[in-house]
């Protein structure tokens, strides 16, 4: 299989896709802990705040291969004009 800056560009977006995945689970099941109290909530608060900082990530996976796909692009009208 050959790997091209575009296989990795959709490398980066399936890994962005998966972390989403991750973040969204993890807050569902945090909510639907039967777990009540300050301990709990303190616990779910700190699962929100965790998820959030995975859709950070996964956001950044997301810009990483926008710029992978533009440098590909950049490459390709490169090597189309001889350069």
């Amino acid at each position: 299989m050959e790997v091209t800056i575009e296989t990795l560009a959709d490398v980066m977006r399936e890994r962005a896709d998966a972390v989403r995945v991750t973040a969204d689970r993890m807050v569902g099941r945090a909510d639907q802990l039967r777990w009540r109290g300050a301990a709990a909530e303190a616990c779910r608060v700190r699962v929100r705040a965790c998820a959030l900082g995975l859709r950070d990530a996964a956001a950044l996976h997301d810009d990483a291969a926008l710029a992978l796909e533009r440098h590909a692009a950049a490459v390709r009208a490169a090597l189309a004009e001889g350069r």
